[in-house]
């Protein structure tokens, strides 16, 4: 069990949620209460970190279906915490997941073509279009951000060795990481989408 994990039992208990209004499923009345008002700050919370409203609107909703599902609602005490919480871990996972650019077939590309490698022409031709939006995205971040990606993903530095070089929390390299990794990721989908 991670320290997320830990956090979100922290808040999780046996309350009861308020009393329905006659003709409102409890549930429904607890939510509209107790989630719904939110809702805005929760998906600014994915945006943030994604980059994306429509993907960030997505996960909101994903963990309010998750929470929703049986009886699982009635044990938290501090559902805009607890779901916060969550909203943060679901967008970090997601957005970590297409961080899985193939950063290494970029740096080696060149030795690739050099050794005569038998790659097709147009998965080489492919490959050297993704290192060019990538590389270009890359150079369109932040100075902070592109620092980040760059020590992180290129370098293969820890987040802690780059937090102290950087003089920034650990918590704001992770940040900056998937911000980065979102923009590039979403790069890379739009060339998928027209060579697909």
């Amino acid at each position: 069990m991670d320290a997320g994990e830990d956090i979100l039992d922290s808040i999780s208990g046996g309350a009861e949620p308020h009393a329905t209004r006659s003709g409102v499923r409890e549930v429904d009345d607890w939510f509209l209460s107790r989630l719904l008002p939110f809702e805005p700050g929760l998906i600014r919370i994915a945006q943030r970190i994604t980059g994306d409203e429509d993907g960030a609107r997505e996960i909101v909703h994903e963990v309010y279906a998750d929470l929703l599902k049986g009886q699982r609602w009635r044990t938290v005490t501090k559902p805009h915490a607890y779901v916060s919480i969550a909203v943060r871990r679901a967008a970090l996972r997601l957005t970590s997941r297409a961080l899985a650019v193939p950063f290494s077939t970029f740096a080696d590309m060149d030795l690739f073509a050099s050794n005569g490698h038998d790659l097709y022409a147009h998965q080489l031709l492919f490959a050297k279009q993704q290192r060019r939006i990538v590389l270009k995205a890359i150079d369109a971040l932040s100075p902070r951000c592109r620092a980040v990606v760059m020590m992180r993903r290129l370098e293969e530095r820890s987040s802690q060795d780059i937090a102290e070089q950087l003089g920034i929390t650990v918590s704001v390299v992770d940040k900056h990481l998937a911000r980065g990794m979102a923009i590039i990721a979403k790069c890379l989908a739009t060339l998928h989408e027209e060579s697909g």
